[in-house]
């Protein structure tokens, strides 16, 4: 017997598994530009003040965004 309700759960299954592929490329894409910011301000430290608050500012952001798209755990593990 089929059951239209296998290819629902199916279908559900497969984009589920696309989102979560997304999700991984997107973590992985922001985690080596905020490794790329760490290596920047390490290599080339700013000379000024300013420059050097952008650069934290920067880092934050990308920090942020990495702890939204993990719920929490990037900053429950203090990188």
């Amino acid at each position: 017997m089929f059951d239209g309700a296998e290819l629902r759960v199916a279908s559900l299954a497969q984009q589920r598994a696309r989102a979560r592929a997304a999700l991984a490329a997107q973590v992985t894409a922001l985690y080596y530009r905020r490794r790329a910011a760490q290596l920047e301000a390490l290599w080339h430290p700013p000379d000024t003040v300013e420059a050097q608050v952008q650069q934290e500012l920067a880092l934050e952001e990308l920090t942020a965004q990495l702890d939204e798209l993990t719920g929490g755990w990037w900053s429950a593990r203090d990188p």
